[in-house]
């Protein structure tokens, strides 16, 4: 062997036989294979191996409840299966317009993206594990896209750095998949927002930009308004001083704490029924206030602490990032985008909190929040590498988000059955289990204490 060059590189020389390599690894053991990309998360096979993980993590998933939005999208292709395609068609239109034939009830199905795929696989099986399998591999591909973007400005290398990747990671942790959409939405705004400011071609970054807002709102309805704040800050407010900006908008931050409630106050209730049921279907669990109520009653009141306290843990640990860096950002390095991006992310917090009782707005604008934010403190510090101030940030927002992915890290468990971290590929296809490993390790337990 030439040790001219590093044994990795001697191993993988050869593309197309490495990829075959992992491959086959990968089919003997999925997670030997994850946790091996883990440790080389900077090769290009490593995320090739994380876009096969999602895809069976999203086959081996398992809804004990009916109550599980896993559960619905599960039963998604009986919905479809009986129809032709164009008399599914017939039905969307109808959804969205009233006219034509209805054969199907869309209501439920007015974000494209899920319809779309849940339509064409349901034309080859019935297999709702297949359909997860699918929706696994998009979100796997498109999670991984984003992560490149972080990647690019990898100049140095230490705990901080690993730790800034996973909390971006567990923005949208694994078992959000069992929604679909959303998780898959997020990375494809998030992309197209990076991908904007680290462009210099002006025309054809614009035009990059608008596609993939477009088809993030496709993916997820709720879209619309963080896609509505988004061309407002690109096509106005991007234009003033960025740093006055950044003054203007950090004040405009701090006030908004005192009006939690002004968005849902100015926005008018019936604003989807302008654009067809389908429309309305999606606005009213923002503009409705009985919706709303119901919500905040679902994720604060009602809900387990260890439900609940993944989100105020994600909201606390931005914020609080946030209020302390801007105070403290002229005494580090910036390159002139990154102040763009960390305008935008105050922004966005504005939002948040004029929204304070529309429960689903603020705890799904909050992923994207801290997707950007983690990014602008990655770049920021590969700047400032050995800067001591940003270490003591880092580690002041490292104990909250800690917290928080032990608790996805139990969410995660709860949605997956115990094969998948024993088992092949083939172990995984052929397991009919519906029991996670959260219920078998409560089974185990009562068994030991009792």
């Amino acid at each position: 062997m030439n040790l001219k060059y590093p044994v990795e590189y001697q191993i993988f020389k050869n593309e197309g036989a490495s990829y075959l390599f992992v491959f086959i690894i990968f089919l003997l053991s999925p997670i030997v294979a994850f946790v091996a990309a883990l440790i080389k998360y900077k090769s290009k096979y490593s995320h090739f191996v994380f876009v096969l993980f999602t895809s069976v993590f999203g086959y081996n998933m398992v809804a004990e409840s009916e109550a599980f939005d896993l559960y619905r999208v599960h039963e998604l292709l009986q919905v479809y299966n009986p129809y032709t395609i164009s008399q599914i068609v017939s039905s969307y239109i109808y959804t969205w317009t009233n006219k034509g034939e209805n054969f199907v009830d869309m209501h439920n199905s007015a974000d494209l993206y899920s319809s779309v795929v849940s339509i064409i696989v349901s034309r080859f099986t019935s297999n709702g594990k297949v359909l997860m399998a699918v929706f696994g591999l998009i979100y796997g591909y498109v999670f991984v896209s984003v992560l490149k973007k972080f990647l690019n400005n990898l100049q140095h290398e230490n705990s901080f750095t690993v730790l800034i990747l996973l909390f971006a990671s567990f923005m949208m942790p694994l078992h959000q998949l069992a929604g679909v959409r959303y998780g898959t939405a997020t990375y494809i705004f998030v992309f197209g927002i990076l991908s904007y400011f680290q462009s210099n071609e002006n025309d054809s970054r614009i035009i990059k930009l608008i596609l993939l807002t477009i088809l993030s709102c496709l993916v997820h309805f709720s879209f619309v308004l963080p896609a509505f704040i988004l061309f407002f800050y690109v096509f106005i407010l991007s234009h003033f001083n960025t740093e006055k900006l950044l003054y203007a908008l950090y004040s405009i931050y701090l006030l908004s704490f005192l009006f939690p409630n002004l968005l849902s106050s100015v926005l008018p209730s019936d604003i989807g029924t302008m654009f067809g049921e389908g429309i309305a279907s999606r606005t009213s669990a923002y503009t409705d206030s009985v919706l709303n109520n119901e919500n905040k009653s679902y994720f604060y009141t009602n809900a387990s602490w260890y439900v609940v306290f993944p989100g105020m843990l994600l909201n606390l640990s931005i914020k609080l990032g946030v209020f302390i860096w801007f105070f403290y950002r002229k005494k580090v390095y910036h390159k002139s985008y990154l102040l763009k991006i960390l305008s935008l992310t105050i922004l966005l917090l504005i939002i948040v909190n004029i929204s304070a009782d529309i429960s689903n707005l603020g705890l799904r604008l909050m992923r994207v929040i801290g997707l950007l934010f983690f990014y602008y403190l990655f770049v920021l510090q590969q700047q400032n590498f050995s800067n001591q101030l940003l270490k003591n940030i880092l580690t002041i927002i490292s104990l909250l988000m800690g917290l928080k992915i032990m608790l996805d890290l139990r969410f995660i468990i709860e949605y997956t059955s115990l094969v998948l971290y024993y088992g092949s590929v083939f172990h995984i296809v052929n397991d009919t289990t519906n029991t996670s490993l959260w219920t078998m390790i409560q089974i185990w337990y009562q068994k030991i204490a009792y």
